[in-house]
């Protein structure tokens, strides 16, 4: 097998199993695409080469550390060292307000110092939306439904 051949086989899976091994969830398709990928950018610029496996194989910001940890070392790049994970959040409270007539329903009954904020949902009791046609409608009509649905 000549060596061009063998590093485009191998570089993917390397590269792959690295982002694997830090915990990336990586389908056996994401490597098929990633060879296509890396057949596009080439195989002499590691700096191509990651940005085009990281266009692959990361799905959320959150993943970039794993996937630097996995693959740097095969890209000849410093790996980043692991995060202590931080704590969870304190949960926050979340009333909800039932508006069955139409008008704004104020929550917000005291301003205490120290008092932790609540979010609030509120909602309609009668559903408008799921009848209304709105693709018909000029820009008047939507105004207007806006108006009287929301006001």
């Amino acid at each position: 097998m000549e060596a061009a051949t063998t590093l485009a086989v191998r570089l993917p899976v390397a590269l792959a199993e690295g982002a694997r091994r830090e915990g990336l969830e990586v389908p056996p398709g994401a490597t098929v695409v990633l060879a296509d990928a890396l057949a596009a950018v080439g195989y002499d610029d590691p700096e191509r080469i990651y940005w085009a496996a990281r266009a692959v194989l990361v799905h959320d910001p959150a993943e970039i550390e794993a996937f630097d940890r996995g693959i740097g070392p095969l890209l000849g790049r410093p790996s980043p060292p692991r995060r202590r994970s931080a704590p969870p959040a304190e949960p926050v409270p979340v009333a909800v307000a039932v508006d069955d007539i139409g008008g704004v329903v104020d929550t917000d009954e005291t301003d205490e110092p120290g008092e932790r904020e609540t979010l609030v949902a509120q909602f309609s009791a009668v559903e408008v939306l799921r009848t209304a046609d709105l693709n018909g409608l000029t820009v008047a009509e939507r105004l207007n439904h806006f108006l009287t649905t929301h006001w």
